[in-house]
């Protein structure tokens, strides 16, 4: 079924959605910055909204930094990536995605019309862990 909102939902999260749904394998943990997107489309599951504080500092403080050890504890298989998201981070984390000891990008789509705008999806792996 499609969320309420689908008709107000960019082309570009559709379509990434419908890429995670079928791609990606089912219980995956995926950090997205719009918790509710990603379930709705994908059926995946966000870890924001869990009623332990601890945990809920651990999303905050992975999706301002890509904390290494906050996605560890979440479990974060995949992230789910906003052009408007990769512009706010600072630069070390953006520095991260372009490490491929942690970080291994499996899905990109953009778009020109009407602005530059763009998704992706990033594989989460510790290389150092063996994972």
């Amino acid at each position: 079924t499609r969320p309420v909102y689908y008709h107000e939902t960019p082309k570009l999260d559709k379509d990434a959605g419908s890429w995670m749904r079928v791609n990606l394998p089912d219980k995956s943990r995926v950090l997205a910055e719009d918790y509710y997107l990603i379930p709705e489309l994908s059926g995946l599951f966000v870890p924001a909204m869990i009623p332990r504080y601890s945990l809920r500092e651990e999303y905050t403080r992975a999706l301002n930094s890509l904390d290494l050890p906050s996605l560890q504890r979440l479990k974060i298989k995949y992230v789910y990536l906003t052009k408007g998201w990769y512009d706010r981070l600072p630069e070390p984390p953006k520095a991260l995605l372009r490490d491929s000891t942690y970080f291994k990008e499996i899905f990109s789509l953009s778009s020109s019309s009407p602005i530059e705008d763009w998704r992706k999806v990033y594989q989460f792996h510790d290389r150092r862990l063996g994972q």
